[in-house]
C-alpha cells in the first residue's frame, strides 16, 4: 500500500547481521525526524561462515534486544510499525525457525528480505536523500554486500554478494591474500561492475560511516557530519591501505588514535577497508560520498505516493523550519525572483539552493541582532536535512550569513571556507546581499518587489521601482545598495520612474 505524507508516527525495526536497530520516526512523510534511534550489535551473523547458522551468542543478545524495542515500540502508539531481517536470517539453516519464533513471541511476523530487495530499497533510501542520484550505491552490511546502478534517480541494476564485516571471521596478515582474492571472485561476477568507471560510489553501512569518521578525523576536517561527506577516490584509497591488514582488533577504549570509533566496530573496520579498495581499484569509481540514508529510509520511501516521492527533500525540510519562525508577508517566490534576476545564468544546483535560502531568509530572527548571522551559519551547517551534500551546506549557510552580516568572515565560516571553491564562496556571498536588498526593499511587505524592475545592460545594473514606492528609498537601502555594488564590481542604480 502507497501512503500520503503524513501518516502517523512509524517504527521500523531492522533485524540484520551484524546489529538490530529500532528507528522511530514523528510520521511516514517525505522528511521525517527521527523521534528514536538505537542499534544494538548483536551479531547474528558471526558464525554464519563456518556453521551456516545464527550465532548462539548472537541469538541471545537478540533476544534481550528485540524484546526491549519492541515494548519501546508498542508504547510509542505507532501508525505503522515495519520489521524485517536480511541477509543472516535469509541465508542461515535455523533463519525460519528464528522467524517462527518471533512470531510466536510477538504476536507480528517478521519479514525477510531477498538480496534483490535489499539492494533495491538501500538504493532507494540513497535515491530518496539524494534525488536525481547517479553513481554506484554500495551496502556493506554484516552478512552482505549490495551494489546497485542507479542513473538519474532510477535503479537500473542490482545485486547482493556473499560478502559482509562478518563473513571472513579472523582477519590479519596472514590471510589478506585469501580475503582478497575472495572478494574479487565475487566482484568480478558482476557484469556492469565498469558501470562504476569515473562515477561516483554511494556508500551505506556502519562500518563505512566508521570509516568516513577515522578519514575525517585524520585529515582534521571541520564539518563533522558523516552523510554527504565526498571523497575522491585516490585520495581514500591512500588512506584505506593503512587500515589492512593492521590488525586493530584488539584496540582498548583508551586508545587516543582510534577513540571515534566503538572497540565493537573497530573490529571490523580492517576489512570494510578492503571490501572498499576491492571495489573502487575494481570498478575505477571517481569518488565516495557517504550516506547514513540507506535500507531503512528506502523501505519507507518505497512505501509512499508518487507525489510525495516527487518532493525534494532539502524544500520540504526548509519550508518546515520557515513555518515555525514566520513573522513577515512576503512571499518565498517574490524573494526568489528578485534575486533570480540579479543571476540570469543560474545552473540547476545553484536554483536549487536559491529557493532554499529564500525559504529560511528569516528563520533565525528571533536570536539576539549580535548573533544572528552565526547562529544561522552553524544550524544550516547541522540542519538535519537530507539532499544536501557538505558543499551545498556550506554554500548555503554562506547565502543566510551573508543575508543576516553583510559579511561570510567570521571564526566557525573560515574553517568551513575550505570545503568550497573562492567562485563558489563569492556566489553565496553576491546572493546574501541580493537577499538582503531585496527583504530591506520590501520592507516585508508582500507584492512591493514584483513592482520592481531589474535589467542588466554592459556593466550597469539598473533597478527601476515606481515613484509612488516609499520603501525603496532612504539611508539603509543606500548603504546596502552601495554594498552589494563594491561586491558585484559592477555599477548598480536605483531610480524610480
Amino acid at each position: 500500500m502507497n501512503l500520503a505524507h503524513g501518516e502517523g508516527r512509524v517504527g521500523v525495526l531492522d533485524i540484520g547481521s551484524n546489529s538490530i536497530r529500532l528507528v522511530i520516526f514523528e510520521s511516514h512523510g517525505r522528511v521525517s525526524l527521527p523521534i528514536f534511534n538505537e542499534k544494538a550489535l548483536c551479531g547474528l551473523g558471526a558464525e554464519l561462515h563456518s556453521t551456516g547458522r545464527l550465532s548462539k551468542r548472537g541469538r541471545s543478545l537478540a533476544a534481550d534486544n528485540i524484546a526491549r524495542f519492541m515494548e519501546i515500540a508498542q508504547k510509542m502508539e505507532l501508525e505503522h510499525f515495519h520489521i524485517f531481517a536480511t541477509a543472516a536470517v535469509r541465508e542461515s539453516a535455523d533463519g525460519a525457525s528464528f522467524a517462527k519464533e518471533f512470531k510466536e513471541t510477538f504476536g507480528q511476523p517478521m519479514r525477510v528480505l531477498s538480496g534483490d530487495e535489499e539492494a533495491r530499497l538501500s538504493a532507494l533510501g540513497v535515491i530518496s536523500a539524494f534525488p536525481r542520484a547517479d553513481g554506484i550505491v554500495c551496502d556493506l552490511g554484516g552478512g552482505s554486500l549490495e551494489l546497485v546502478d542507479v542513473k538519474e534517480g532510477r535503479v537500473r541494476n542490482q545485486t547482493s554478494l556473499p560478502v559482509g564485516s562478518l563473513r571472513f571471521g579472523s582477519f590479519d596478515e596472514l590471510n589478506e591474500d585469501e580475503v582478497r582474492n575472495v572478494i574479487d571472485e565475487e566482484l568480478t561476477k558482476i557484469s556492469w561492475i565498469d558501470s562504476l568507471q569515473d562515477r561516483r560510489l554511494f556508500a551505506i553501512g556502519g562500518a563505512w560511516r566508521s570509516l568516513a569518521r577515522l578519514h575525517m578525523d585524520a585529515c582534521n576536517y571541520p564539518l563533522k557530519i558523516v552523510h554527504g561527506y565526498s571523497v575522491e577516490a585516490s585520495d581514500l584509497l591512500s588512506f584505506l591501505k593503512q587500515l589492512y591488514p593492521i590488525n586493530i582488533s584488539t584496540k582498548g577504549d583508551n586508545d587516543s588514535e582510534w577513540h571515534i570509533v566503538p572497540a565493537t566496530r573497530a573490529e571490523q573496520i580492517p576489512l570494510a577497508a578492503l571490501i572498499l579498495a576491492r571495489i573502487l581499484i575494481l570498478g575505477k569509481g571517481d569518488e565516495i560520498m557517504f550516506s547514513a540514508s540507506g535500507l531503512r529510509e528506502g523501505y519507507l520511501f518505497n512505501r509512499l505516493d508518487i507525489e510525495s516521492k516527487n518532493i525534494d527533500p532539502l524544500v520540504m525540510s526548509c519550508n518546515d523550519v520557515a513555518s515555525e519562525s514566520e513573522r513577515f508577508f512576503l512571499k518565498n517566490w517574490e524573494i526568489e525572483d528578485w534575486v533570480a534576476a540579479f543571476f540570469p545564468c543560474f545552473s540547476k544546483r545553484h536554483r536549487r539552493l536559491l529557493t532554499a535560502s529564500c525559504i529560511i531568509r528569516d528563520f533565525a530572527w528571533s536570536d539576539h541582532p549580535s548573533y544572528r548571522g552565526e547562529q544561522a551559519f552553524l544550524r544550516i551547517l547541522s540542519f538535519p536535512s537530507l539532499g544536501l551534500t557538505h558543499q551545498d551546506r556550506v554554500f548555503l549557510a554562506l547565502v543566510v550569513l551573508a543575508r543576516y552580516r553583510g559579511n561570510i568572515k567570521f571564526a566557525e565560516s573560515t574553517q568551513c571556507l575550505q570545503l568550497i571553491s573562492l567562485e563558489q564562496q563569492n556566489l553565496a556571498h553576491r546572493i546574501g546581499l541580493v537577499l538582503r536588498l531585496g527583504i530591506t526593499i520590501s520592507g516585508g511587505i508582500a507584492g512591493v518587489l514584483k513592482q520592481i524592475e531589474v535589467k542588466h545592460h554592459l556593466d550597469i545594473i539598473t533597478i527601476t521601482y515606481p515613484r509612488h514606492l516609499a520603501t525603496a528609498k532612504g539611508h539603509v537601502v543606500e548603504r546596502r545598495l552601495k554594498q552589494l555594488e563594491q561586491l558585484l564590481g559592477n555599477r548598480v542604480v536605483l531610480r524610480s520612474q
